[in-house]
């Protein structure tokens, strides 16, 4: 592939990150104090794994979202928001950037 060709991949990639939560590395941040706060990622191993791959965490971003994205998640909040994420599942939203070519 030419380097422009590649030059066009990473830009239509780029584009299709922008609006994407894990895009903005001071959301990742906050989001994770949260996620650290409610002990969901408890181990060293944990949070790494979550800097690597922050998009498995969609769905709970999504949930701390629509909650009001409180910052205090002790007590109740906490409760709940935990309980709904485990409705869900945890870290189980895949990143799809584009249809699979098989």
């Amino acid at each position: 592939m030419s380097d422009e060709g590649l030059l066009e991949n990473a830009r239509r990639a780029a584009a299709a990150l922008d609006d994407r939560w894990f895009a903005d590395f001071a959301e990742i941040c906050e989001f994770a104090e949260i996620l650290i706060a409610l002990d969901f990622l408890p181990e060293p191993a944990d949070v790494v794994e979550y800097f690597r791959k922050p998009w498995r965490y969609s769905t709970e971003h999504g949930v701390w979202e629509r909650s009001g994205r409180p910052a205090d998640v002790d007590g109740a909040v906490g409760e709940v928001l935990g309980a709904l994420w485990d409705a869900g599942g945890r870290g189980e939203a895949p990143l799809v950037l584009a249809p699979h070519r098989g």
